[in-house]
């Protein structure tokens, strides 16, 4: 695959939560074809089922007339995944940080503190009462360089 070279794989299905196991069942296929180890897609398994679940549940409100959408594209260094629902959307900054005082006994904000720690960028792209929210969840397949800021 060259540095421009892109593949894509989308999945759409109704908001049930019943999809979530095949949902999980290709992603790991496709992570494992693409070249991750079993340590990362562990983790990107479990970041992508946190993002289809907040879709289903928190966006579309289990609606199953409401749709969730994956879309996966494989490019040479790194795999995006965008999940879209059809739901009302949030204001991110209204989602309670889960490590911080009365917080760390609540469950709000695990999925979204979840998602953030196990991909490597991870990006609101819209969120809004017209089209849904729109999260791209993005991992390098090297590690990716911090450009001299300190681990």
């Amino acid at each position: 695959m060259t540095d421009n070279e892109m593949d894509e794989i989308k999945l759409t299905f109704n908001s049930r939560t019943k999809y979530i196991d095949i949902v999980q069942s290709i992603s790991e296929k496709l992570f494992e074809i693409t070249g991750f180890d079993s340590e990362k897609i562990y983790w990107m398994s479990i970041a992508l089922r946190e993002a289809v679940n907040n879709a289903i549940k928190h966006g579309n409100k289990e609606d199953a007339e409401k749709m969730v959408s994956i879309d996966f594209q494989v490019l040479s260094d790194k795999l995006m995944i965008l999940v879209s629902d059809e739901g009302k959307g949030f204001e991110v900054e209204k989602i309670p940080d889960p490590t911080v005082g009365d917080n760390i006994m609540k469950a709000g904000g695990r999925g979204l503190f979840f998602i953030r720690s196990f991909m490597d960028d991870v990006k609101i792209i819209h969120s809004d009462d017209e089209t849904g929210t729109q999260i791209a969840l993005i991992k390098y397949k090297e590690k990716k360089p911090n450009y001299g800021k300190e681990e």
